[in-house]
């Protein structure tokens, strides 16, 4: 599903202009960014939760040169589907 198929449906559900819906959508975006951002953790009950982690710095090897290099450490999202959702879609 697209951006705008979100926004069509949404429009139509919630009987609100698609204009309208745009816009929740993109304020809802950019909290669920902002609080990433910051470290935190998103969570939506019955959906799942969403956060960011670090990787640690480590050591790689270039497999074309064989020249070992510092692969700096690197800010990375999880998402993690809560048990509802996951039953959801595991019914038959």
């Amino acid at each position: 599903m697209t951006r705008q198929e979100l926004v069509k449906k949404l429009s139509a559900s919630a009987e609100l202009s698609k204009k309208d819906c745009s816009s929740v959508i993109t304020a809802v975006f950019d909290e669920i960014a902002k609080t990433l951002e910051k470290g935190g953790k998103y969570t939506q009950t019955g959906f799942g939760s969403f956060e960011t982690t670090v990787s640690s710095e480590r050591t790689v090897r270039n497999p074309f040169t064989k020249q070992q290099m510092l692969y700096p450490p690197k800010r990375r999202m999880k998402f993690k589907p809560s048990k509802v959702f996951k039953d959801t879609l595991n019914e038959k």
